[in-house]
């Protein structure tokens, strides 16, 4: 089973994204935060469970895509975790930066059946 940790502000993006995973062919469970800051309190609590992946938006309040990335590429517990930038930001220093550390770009796609095919090709 692949654990996959979804950090979006956005309700409808996180709904879109666990119905996407509930139909590509593969076990997977699904954790959300609603931003970096809750995600970063949920990082650092004893219960917390290591992710094989984390999918993680730019643009959100308190804390930000970029700021979080920042912060969790500086824990042990998290070395190595493959972070895809899943974002319709188009602001080239953001990207930039998540790039620089270590994060992976993933574009939000409009439709549901391309985000599939993304998920089940970077999770296979």
């Amino acid at each position: 089973m692949k654990h996959i940790w979804l950090i979006d502000d956005d309700a409808d993006d996180r709904e879109v994204f666990g119905m996407a995973l509930d139909s590509i062919d593969l076990e997977t469970r699904l954790m959300y935060s609603q931003n970096g800051e809750e995600a970063l309190h949920t990082a650092t609590n004893e219960a917390f469970i290591r992710p094989d992946y984390i999918f993680l938006d730019l643009n959100m309040p308190r804390m930000n895509g970029l700021s979080f990335l920042k912060e969790i590429r500086s824990m042990r517990l998290c070395e190595g975790i493959p972070v895809f930038i899943y974002t319709t930001s188009s602001r080239g220093y953001d990207i930039d930066q998540c790039l620089a550390l270590g994060g992976r770009l993933m574009t939000k796609h409009s439709s549901f059946n391309a985000l599939c095919d993304d998920l089940k090709r970077l999770l296979s």
